[in-house]
């Protein structure tokens, strides 16, 4: 029996899910919107203002799944992988927001249909805070699993079904049976 402080082996998944549920919900909100002198706007949301932290993230969520199907050893090694995604996408998050005129540029000739026309000061930018934060909790979500599943990977099984017999079952001999005067038929 697992001990108090011994988290689940199935709880490591929870940061996960809050991450799919949330990261869901927010993948098509608008991060920015920009207004540009013409009257044209436009708006971007995870995949184009930060598109390397969003493919980074998808990848640690194919790694999380497969951690579903492996086992100890192998769920060790995927979680590395994932939480190393976490990692890299968070890189490329705060890369975005390092990087925002070029961002802002992007969006604006989008907006307009005109590349390099217009630049980040030529235009009105409004960013939403709260979206860019959430996919910040998603992609701490991603690492938290990542580590997790690192230090407690659960367990598969031994590969034998729970109705398969054992191999140490000692099955009394039939023919010891009869002549101890048991009918091995009986049972």
């Amino acid at each position: 029996m697992a001990d108090s402080c011994t988290p689940r082996r199935g709880s490591r998944h929870y940061p996960m899910i809050v991450a799919l549920i949330v990261g869901l919900v927010s993948v098509g909100a608008p991060w920015v919107t920009v207004e540009l002198p013409t009257g044209a706007t436009g708006t971007a949301g995870v995949a184009e203002v930060a598109p390397a932290s969003f493919s980074a993230a998808l990848a640690a969520v194919a790694a999380w799944g497969a951690t579903l199907l492996t086992r100890e050893r192998a769920t060790r090694v995927v979680s590395v992988l994932q939480g190393l995604l976490g990692g890299v996408a968070i890189v490329f998050y705060a890369r975005a927001f390092i990087e925002t005129d070029s961002v802002i540029e992007s969006v604006a000739s989008n907006a307009s249909g005109v590349i390099g026309a217009l630049s980040a000061s030529d235009s009105v930018t409004t960013w939403s805070p709260a979206w860019i934060g959430l996919w910040g909790v998603v992609l701490l979500a991603i690492i938290i699993s990542g580590l997790w599943g690192v230090l407690v990977p659960g367990r598969r099984g031994s590969g034998r079904s729970k109705y398969e017999r054992s191999d140490q079952v000692d099955e009394p001999d039939p023919w010891e049976s009869l002549s101890d005067g048991e009918d091995p038929t009986s049972r």
